[in-house]
């Protein structure tokens, strides 16, 4: 399978720890094979989506964590991130060698989930 479309504008990183623990305690996640990814719509929903990558020690070494989070940066340019959200990505084991084109599909899914179970204001 190849993709059709090329790479889109990545979206901005998401980098304060207080930001991050917000994504956490949103608690809205989505698992796959390679990622699983937790996100949180803002409240300034119009505002650009920002994206943290993060790897921990168990999928090896640092080569294998770097190559992980690099596959899936390059992976996060070709998808479409809901503006006015915040993701974090945490890769799997399977991040760092499977295909490229299903690494791209698996994450377009995993944030159209999170996108389609985002809460409704009351």
């Amino acid at each position: 399978m190849r993709l059709a479309i090329g790479p889109l504008m990545p979206p901005r990183r998401l980098q304060h720890s207080k930001d991050i623990r917000a994504v956490f305690a949103a608690g809205q996640a989505s698992h796959g094979p390679s990622v699983a990814v937790r996100g949180r719509e803002r409240d300034d929903a119009a505002g650009v989506a920002r994206v943290t990558v993060s790897a921990s020690k168990q999928l090896g070494g640092a080569v294998h964590r770097n190559r992980a989070k690099r596959r899936i940066r390059a992976a996060l340019g070709h998808i479409e991130v809901p503006a006015g959200w915040d993701l974090v990505v945490l890769a799997k084991a399977a991040a760092s060698s499977a295909p490229f084109d299903a690494l791209v599909l698996e994450l377009q899914q995993n944030v159209s989930r999170l996108a389609r179970r985002r809460k409704v204001p009351a």
